[in-house]
């Protein structure tokens, strides 16, 4: 999931999207829709698009997202 590669928790989604954690639980476990206006604010968060979120397209994130990822394996690899 694209949350665990950016290393957020679930905790840290909720908060920075003002709503309970247990809500971003159900969302991830299908057991509850989610509103459009939500989704849009979901993609922002995480980088990425509605279309990815929707399971139409495989793009995983954003330039951000595959900096972060390439940054990490620069460090891995200095230690």
């Amino acid at each position: 999931m694209i949350r665990i590669r950016m290393g957020m928790t679930q905790e840290q989604l909720a908060e920075v999207m003002c709503i309970p954690k247990s809500t971003i639980s159900a969302y991830k476990n299908d057991k509850v829709d989610i509103k459009g206006s939500v989704l849009v604010e979901l993609s922002e968060h995480l980088d990425t698009t509605l279309n990815y979120l929707l399971g139409i397209e495989d793009y995983k994130g954003s330039f951000t997202l595959n900096a972060l990822a390439l940054l990490k394996k620069v460090d891995d690899i200095k230690m």
